[in-house]
């Protein structure tokens, strides 16, 4: 899994697209997605976090729901955030 925000940030974005375009194809209800994100400069700093805002939103566009998140801190400094999607119906997807 790269972290958003490289070189290769488009084709890694493009393949979160696909996985979850296959997944709602196949009928799951539920999609987990890892989604690589930033860790701020400073602990109580404000940031936008572009490279996860990204993700989600083009995971949503396939047909998904973010319904829940979790944070994971890695000994590396690299945050992860899990991301759980429910389907959603298609009526609502046209929106």
């Amino acid at each position: 899994m790269g972290l958003f925000g490289g070189d290769e940030d488009g084709q890694d974005q493009e393949q979160l697209s696909q996985d979850a375009r296959a997944a709602f194809e196949r009928g799951y209800g539920v999609y987990v997605a890892y989604i690589p994100d930033e860790v701020p400069r400073k602990y109580r700093q404000v940031q936008t976090s572009w490279g996860a805002t990204e993700a989600i939103s083009r995971i949503e566009r396939e047909g998904w729901r973010l319904e829940r998140m979790l944070e994971s801190m890695y000994g590396n400094g690299a945050r992860v955030l899990t991301c759980m999607f429910r389907r959603q119906e298609a009526d609502q997807r046209s929106e």
